[in-house]
């Protein structure tokens, strides 16, 4: 996990450069507009962390172990 929204888009960019395609999906509730409509907005730092920070990174059936290990690798290279 990103520690924070500046960091996944850096870590997105450096995946996408070596051909690995992640995406980003997680919507704090709070913030969604169904919730707006039904509660009072309240401020959730975690949730909101964990919106800029996660990441899906590619998991399918047809994914090799030659694709998992390219995957760690480049996410390696990343964090040194």
């Amino acid at each position: 996990m990103a520690k924070n929204l500046e960091e996944r888009t850096q870590l997105i960019t450096h995946l996408k450069a070596n051909g690995i395609d992640t995406a980003f999906h997680y919507q704090s509730l709070h913030k969604s507009a169904f919730y707006a409509t039904q509660a009072k907005s309240k401020a959730l730092p975690n949730a909101d962390h964990y919106t800029d920070a996660l990441l899906r990174l590619p998991l399918h059936a047809g994914l090799s172990e030659e694709d998992v290990n390219r995957v760690i690798k480049s996410i390696n290279l990343f964090w040194d």
